[in-house]
């Protein structure tokens, strides 16, 4: 049996802006999801994830990586939505596997899936669960990858769910520690320091790919792009120098942005004005949502969120960095 894991991941600044070829920073954190991989006598994949456990044939699968590849170029030619792609999450997995599965294999394989990372949250959780069943499943076949490799195949498989997408989460999950990145370039900054909360306002009804597919129809050509840089830029120097004032300025501006491309639900703006009101800062980690009430992961410093936090109906933890990035468990 393989056991790997690979952390969650928040967006310090620099979401939807990344697509465009804006720098981003990233903070890889607590929780993690872990897998198990183990060999099965017959040629089928089992998949089991949320104590469901689902079946397929070798060749079966083989056939949903092609259906699924095809689906997908219809994506990108404009034929299909990116929500239409995916039938099931599930089928990333079954995706991911029949990346080394051959039709005339005569063993199969088992995946036991676990991860506390929230969906639809904002905490980069199907590029974390991509990238542990990868880790895992490349030592299995006795195919180790480097970071690079797994990378790009974290990112290959999460367009199916996501589009086009970008590096910035494959990239902090299998690094971990706090990146900032930019085109190629990652520069490793030191661990998260100082009062970081997570505020959980509630999975969005809608999928990160959505929302990244109607802001790209309505800012594409937008010159905001430039100026999500400038913010991130600011808010890297902050950290560098340990600057709380220029943290905060940096963290507001940039929630600023995501309200003009229409990411951020009102009571969320509302309880971050509010959490702004008491000294603090705060923004939308991740994708957001382009309807409903809920937004996933905020990003709070400087303030402990917890009072408004429970008024509001919202779930808060304290914010724990992860220096360790994907990898196969030892022994």
């Amino acid at each position: 049996m393989i056991s790997a894991s690979a952390p969650a991941k928040l967006i310090l600044s620099g979401e939807h802006a990344v697509v465009y070829g804006a720098p981003a920073l990233a903070a890889a954190v607590s929780p993690r999801a872990q897998v198990r991989v183990s060999e099965l006598p017959k040629p089928e994949v089992v998949l089991l994830l949320d104590g469901i456990e689902q079946r397929l044939s070798i060749l079966d699968c083989l056939d949903m990586q092609a259906d699924l590849d095809d689906a997908h170029e219809a994506f990108l030619d404009g034929e299909l939505e990116i929500q239409d792609v995916l039938e099931s999450g599930r089928q990333l997995f079954f995706y991911l596997a029949a990346q080394w599965l051959q039709p005339d294999s005569r063993q199969g394989v088992k995946i036991e899936l676990d991860s506390a990372i929230p969906i639809g949250a904002g905490l980069g959780s199907s590029a974390a669960t991509i990238a542990a069943v990868a880790s895992a499943l490349a030592q299995f076949y006795g195919e180790p990858m480097d970071a690079s490799q797994l990378i790009a195949l974290t990112r290959f498989v999460e367009r199916l769910q996501h589009g086009r997408g970008s590096a910035i989460d494959a990239t902090t999950v299998v690094q971990g520690g706090v990146l900032y990145l930019h085109q190629d370039q990652v520069e490793t900054l030191a661990p998260l320091q100082g009062p970081w909360w997570l505020v959980h306002s509630g999975q969005p009804q809608c999928s990160t790919g959505e929302c990244v597919s109607q802001v790209r129809q309505q800012f594409a050509d937008s010159s905001l792009w430039q100026t999500f840089s400038q913010v991130t830029q600011g808010l890297r120097q902050a950290l560098l120098e340990h600057d709380q004032a220029g943290i905060i300025s940096a963290i507001s501006a940039n929630q600023r942005l995501l309200e003009q491309i229409g990411v951020v639900p009102a009571p969320v703006q509302q309880f971050i004005r509010q959490l702004e009101a008491k000294g603090g800062a705060a923004k939308v980690c991740g994708a957001g949502a382009i309807r409903g009430d809920q937004a996933g992961a905020v990003l709070v410093y400087g303030v402990d969120p917890s009072d408004l936090a429970l008024a509001a109906g919202y779930r808060c933890t304290a914010l724990q960095g992860e220096q360790d990035g994907a990898h196969v468990a030892a022994g």
